[in-house]
């Protein structure tokens, strides 16, 4: 209503806590009312403003005072009520904002303020308000095996650096509400036990494989069914590949001579046909060099950690390589394979993979950092250095070079 009669309007503000209205010429909303408030206390108020609050500023007050100068024996005994002890004041008591330690029915003390313990009757430890030290975030992340990378707590919800203690090669970042309160931590951990929870038995994919006429590489862990697993066929035995069970499970065959075979009738010796490049063919017959190259990495990328979709790459060019081996056997390259009698090939591989171990082991890396070092060094003249240069203007660390004899 944005006019009122007189005694309309007086009618309405007597309505309130005993009020009563003084002004006489006040029918307006912007009109200043004066009130009388049933403590004998009077107010001005405009009548839009006293739609929202009907409360004599006064009494207002004094109530609030009373509150925080509450008798020490009620503060005592409310305290009591609650089944906490006052250990002892930190000042001497005056009103609601003086300070006493505290002690909890779990034993915690705590310093807190009278007035806030009136409000909320908590511990600040059992409700977790209280800002904990940096030492004892530091042992509460020791505990879960994990390392804190900083010196300084902020807050719960600044994320903090650290590393877990068993996939330290990169740095996670968490808060203090999600770590304590929410109980998450190394997420490489939790992806592995998720992962150990839905996999399947270890004899039993072993025993798949077995069932297909494949040997497995001594001494393998199987992680999961997308995961590599070295195996010798037992028809081609001087070769070394990879499969993971999801592959065998929906194709059963996965040797690669085999399956050559099946639809070529040909040997795997004359693989292709026989026109293959030598480098092509030597490449398939390298795997044991390759699944020692991706064991020392624990088939993950050196540089994002990802362990799905890898491939081994050379730190040192294959083709040089090739090159070497022809020199020291005084063979000539042909165009097809073919051209070289199965003993010859057998030398070859032997020789090429004698060399492969004179220098440092390949590294895993994702298809995409693979290209991105290809397309910035080159396919065929590339050095380990080089790597090492990619490896420290990616991860601002430096790479150690690994050889195996």
């Amino acid at each position: 209503m944005s006019k009122y009669t007189f005694e309309q309007l007086k009618i309405y503000v007597e309505s309130f806590n005993d009020l009563k209205l003084l002004s006489f010429n006040c029918t307006k909303n912007r009109t200043n009312l004066e009130i009388l408030c049933s403590n004998n206390h009077v107010f001005n108020r405009i009548l839009s403003n006293f739609n929202k609050n009907q409360i004599c500023p006064t009494c207002n007050k004094q109530d609030k005072l009373h509150n925080l100068t509450m008798p020490l024996e009620i503060i005592i005994q409310e305290v009591n009520l609650y089944n906490y002890y006052i250990v002892n004041w930190i000042d001497k008591y005056k009103n609601g904002y003086s300070k006493f330690k505290l002690r909890c029915p779990n034993n915690h003390e705590f310093i807190t303020s009278v007035i806030y313990f009136r409000k909320n009757h908590t511990c600040l430890y059992c409700s977790k308000k209280v800002k904990p030290t940096i030492e004892s975030v530091n042992n509460k992340f020791d505990k879960r095996n994990l390392k804190l990378l900083t010196n300084k707590y902020i807050n719960n919800k600044t994320k903090m650096p650290y590393v877990c203690k068993i996939h330290n090669k990169e740095i996670q970042y968490i808060n203090w509400d999600h770590f304590h309160n929410g109980g998450q931590g190394c997420k490489y951990c939790s992806y592995e036990k998720l992962s150990k929870d839905k996999m399947l038995d270890q004899d039993f994919i072993f025993n798949v494989f077995k069932s297909h006429n494949y040997t497995l590489i001594p001494y393998q862990i199987y992680t999961g069914s997308d995961s590599n697993l070295y195996f010798i066929c037992n028809k081609h035995p001087d070769i070394i590949q990879y499969g993971d069970y999801n592959h065998l499970r929906q194709y059963s065959n996965i040797c690669t001579c085999c399956r050559y075979e099946k639809t070529s009738g040909k040997n795997h010796y004359n693989w292709k046909g026989g026109i293959s490049p030598l480098n092509i063919y030597l490449r398939e017959h390298m795997l044991s060099w390759k699944y020692d190259s991706a064991k020392v990495f624990n088939y993950r990328c050196v540089i994002t950690n990802n362990k799905k979709y890898c491939l081994v790459h050379h730190l040192y060019p294959f083709n040089l390589i090739l090159r070497e081996t022809l020199n020291e056997l005084l063979f000539p390259l042909y165009d097809e394979i073919n051209k070289y009698t199965e003993n010859d090939l057998k030398l070859i591989i032997n020789k090429c993979l004698e060399i492969h171990y004179k220098y440092p082991l390949g590294v895993c890396l994702t298809k995409n950092i693979h290209n991105e070092f290809h397309k910035k060094y080159g396919y065929n003249n590339f050095t380990p250095e080089d790597f090492q240069e990619f490896y420290l203007n990616k991860t601002g660390k430096q790479f150690e070079l690994i050889y195996d004899n």
